[in-house]
């Protein structure tokens, strides 16, 4: 006969550090992560499942296009509006005059560090105020890699939320105006409406090139504009819309249930439709 413990082996739950949001219906949600036997883990939330369009060629259309009907809004395609915009633009003023205020403390610090530390008074006559030494330079050490950590915390958020880069050269090239970009939509820079290729319809060949809408509030932060399908897309005047890339691969992604069908012609001749849970880590 198999031989089982007496008793069983222990499962120990633990709450992630983090919060975590689920699209626009749910926020400040918890995730469990439970150990168990052998090393097992799994992780337990609760959050709604939501249709995502993406790659449906009716899934986004331009804002003035009333007679057209999308299963899905820009704001899911990666659009801000100007009042949207503008907010995350106050936000990243802030995030740079803190780095600006940061990095100039530091630069005090590195001097204060390499003139030495000068110790206070300790002889003549007590004043009416004590006067307080100077700090050694032990705590200017201190002090210092205190500011640097600050430092790194304030360009990662840069990096990850206002298309920041160390080199201004690797900036995009509306950064600092424009805090978007498209993902859900395909876009292209307007020196791409040059680009041709030839394509079979019917018993012929048409020379066509990608038709852009260059409405500028739909330009985003690498300077694109949304792609609109012709007559020879399954969605004429809707945007042509593109499967997103992976991202967070280590984290919690996209648990996709149904497949990726295969595209014709790149970009422009995307067809599918799919259901998935979709769980985000919410920004501190």
């Amino acid at each position: 006969m198999p031989h089982y413990d007496a008793f069983p082996q222990e499962i120990t739950p633990k709450a992630a550090s983090q919060k975590f949001e689920c699209g626009d219906n749910f926020s400040d949600l918890t995730v469990i992560n439970f150990t168990g036997p052998d090393g097992a883990k799994l992780s337990a939330f609760c959050c709604n499942m939501n249709i995502d369009a993406d790659g449906e060629p009716q899934a986004y259309k331009p804002l003035v296009r009333v007679d057209l009907q999308s299963r899905d809004n820009l704001g899911n395609a990666g659009w801000k509006s100007k009042d949207d915009n503008d907010i995350l633009k106050g936000k990243w003023e802030a995030a740079v005059k803190l780095l600006e205020d940061l990095e100039k403390e530091e630069a005090d610090l590195v001097a204060k560090k390499a003139a030495g530390s000068q110790p206070g008074p300790s002889t003549g006559a007590p004043t009416a105020t004590a006067q307080k030494s100077a700090p050694s330079l032990d705590e200017v050490e201190k002090k210092i890699k205190e500011v640097e950590k600050k430092i790194k915390q304030v360009k990662a958020n840069l990096k990850n939320h206002y298309y920041w880069s160390e080199k201004e050269s690797d900036r995009p090239v509306n950064y600092g105006r424009l805090f978007w970009h498209w993902y859900g939509v395909k876009s292209l820079p307007t020196k791409d409406e040059k680009l041709t290729w030839w394509e079979a319809v019917a018993d012929k060949k048409i020379l066509r090139n990608p038709v852009l809408n260059k409405a500028d509030i739909y330009k985003d932060v690498y300077g694109t504009f949304p792609v609109v399908q012709s007559q020879f897309e399954p969605g004429q005047g809707f945007f042509v819309s593109q499967m997103p890339h992976a991202a967070n691969r280590r984290g919690m992604g996209s648990a996709l249930l149904s497949s990726i069908l295969p595209t014709n012609a790149g970009a422009l001749r995307c067809s599918c439709f799919r259901i998935r849970a979709r769980l985000w880590r919410r920004p501190r």
